[in-house]
């Protein structure tokens, strides 16, 4: 079970499309399981028990009066806590002849905070694969996909919380993050409801980043 942000969801076309790890695909995989697939949501995401485990040790940060130096410890905190730890990337690809196609395509937004649940691979099943280029062989997985559906309100406050870059706008995982300064949602209670467009996006590589 991984908690993923969705970085980008649109068409695809098969070919010459390479597996999140960036190694190509089997011609099998091509021609059999992605065959029919046209949409892909490409998502980072995190272990459900990681942070779960991991979470109460970030305290909650005040983002209308955050200070530099709370932004560095943030950073710091989240280079120890989750270095070395798989933060991969999760690729779902969707087509028309699934029962769920249009819900996908019509609610699943860039920006927002799902939850996802994987299985063994089906023939039947929507295809999902997970794996990073900082990642070994090993850890790269071919599933189906189980469950996408929003993560409650108090766990998206808490992901957004920990990882957004309005509290660390100076770190540097490797590479160029821009610096993002969007605001956080409101406290839990108040405002959209969770996995809408009009919440502020994040930077889509702070989750793969952390701890390179």
């Amino acid at each position: 079970m991984y908690y993923v942000f969705v970085e980008e969801v649109g068409p695809i076309n098969p070919d010459g499309i390479m597996r999140p790890d960036e190694r190509p695909f089997d011609n099998n995989i091509i021609n059999e399981t992605l065959r029919d697939r046209s949409w892909r949501i490409r998502a980072s995401g995190i272990k459900v028990e990681e942070f779960q485990q991991n979470m109460s040790e970030f305290a909650v940060l005040d983002h209308d009066n955050v200070t530099d130096n709370q932004r560095r410890q943030r950073k710091t905190q989240l280079n120890e806590v989750f270095d070395g730890k798989p933060l991969p990337i999760l690729d779902i690809y969707i087509g028309s002849k699934d029962a769920d196609y249009q819900y996908y395509r019509n609610t699943i937004n860039p920006g927002a905070w799902y939850f996802v649940g994987v299985r063994q691979p089906s023939d039947t099943g929507i295809p999902i694969f997970i794996g990073a280029p900082e990642l070994s062989a090993d850890q790269y997985i071919q599933g189906s996909l189980v469950l996408l559906d929003t993560v409650p309100l108090l766990t998206e406050y808490s992901l957004r919380d920990i990882f957004s870059l309005v509290h660390i706008p100076d770190a540097d995982f490797g590479e160029d993050t821009g610096g993002s300064t969007e605001p956080l949602p409101p406290e839990p209670g108040v405002g959209p409801e969770p996995g809408r467009s009009e919440q502020p996006d994040l930077d889509p590589s702070t989750l793969r980043n952390v701890g390179r």
